[in-house]
Formats: C-alpha cells, sequence, structure tokens
C-alpha cells in the first residue's frame, strides 16, 4: 500500500473509529491523534512507530510505503484490547485489519469483538499520524536533496485530502 490517504482510512477502520458523514476516515483519525491523552498513556506513553522504509539502503530510496505502518498499528490494537465488547454490526467483515471471526456470535448473528479503549484509539491515532506524516516529509527531503545537482526541485503541490492534514502541512 503505496498511499497516505488509504493508509489512515484502513488504519481508522482498524480502531473502529467513528464514522461521519462530513469527514473521510483519515480526518477522523487526525482528529483523535490531536486528542488530549487518557490514562495510562497520559504518563506511560507507548513507544512510536518506526518510519517505513528507514533502514540500511533503504533509507536513501525515494519510495513511499505505508503498509508496514499499518501492520505495525494492527499488532499494537490486537495485542492492547480492552475488556469491554461491543456489536460490530457487520459480523465477519473479511478486510485486512477488521475483525475476522474468532468472537463470539450473540442473536441475530451480529458478531461481538472485543472494544479498543478510547486512550487505545487517541494514542494509536497520535503515533501513526506522526511516523506517517514523518515518512511522507523525509522522503520528500530526500528527493528535494537528491535532485540538488540537477539544478534541484522548485516546487511540490500536495492536493486533496492529504493537503489537509494539519500536521503534515504544518512539518
Amino acid at each position: 500500500m503505496n498511499l497516505f490517504r488509504d493508509a489512515f482510512d484502513k488504519v481508522a477502520r482498524l480502531l473502529h473509529l467513528p464514522a461521519d458523514d462530513n469527514r473521510g476516515p483519515g480526518a477522523v483519525l487526525e482528529s483523535y491523534a490531536f486528542k488530549s491523552r487518557l490514562p495510562p498513556y497520559d504518563t506511560q506513553p507507548l513507544l512510536s512507530i518506526p518510519h517505513a522504509l528507514s533502514i540500511g539502503g533503504r533509507a536513501r530510496q525515494i519510495a513511499f510505503s505505508f503498509s508496514g505502518l499499518v501492520t505495525a498499528v494492527g499488532r499494537i490494537v490486537h495485542g492492547n484490547r480492552g475488556e469491554g465488547r461491543f456489536f460490530d454490526g457487520k459480523g465477519k467483515e473479511g478486510k485486512e485489519g477488521q475483525p475476522q471471526g474468532g468472537g463470539e456470535e450473540e442473536e441475530g448473528g451480529e458478531e461481538v469483538v472485543d472494544k479498543i479503549d478510547e486512550s487505545l484509539k487517541r494514542e494509536v491515532s497520535r503515533l501513526f499520524q506522526d511516523s506517517a506524516t514523518g515518512h511522507v516529509v523525509a522522503k520528500v527531503r530526500l528527493a528535494f536533496e537528491s535532485n540538488s545537482d540537477l539544478g534541484g526541485i522548485r516546487a511540490l503541490v500536495v492536493s486533496g485530502g492529504v493537503a489537509c492534514n494539519l500536521v503534515l502541512r504544518k512539518r
């Protein structure tokens, strides 16, 4: 997966962030990332998610990849689910990052899946956004540096929903 938007949308679905008729899943994730930390992450934050393509020879590669970030979020979420439960409302999803069964089935055929705590949603949203935007900024800077001997890159256009991400715009 090499699209910034798709990664944000998948992580929002992984976290079961609420749908919003006026904003896409990525914008909802961004709003969660800006919310204040809740216990226990206010005093013991989770470790950061490493930037993709940042080790060894891949660090100098001008390419984007967000699949590892989405996988890392999935591992965090599945390892830190809360004790509460809620009805998925859709049953088994079959999409990457969504419940694939393993929950109990209640009346009406709805699958019960583990609840993701509000505090974890906020913390993981923040970590993912920081890592994803950091990845983009690092690779764009690399592209600018790599082309300086050719006269350099004079302009960069960021458009669409991605251009609305405040953290990316600020960096």
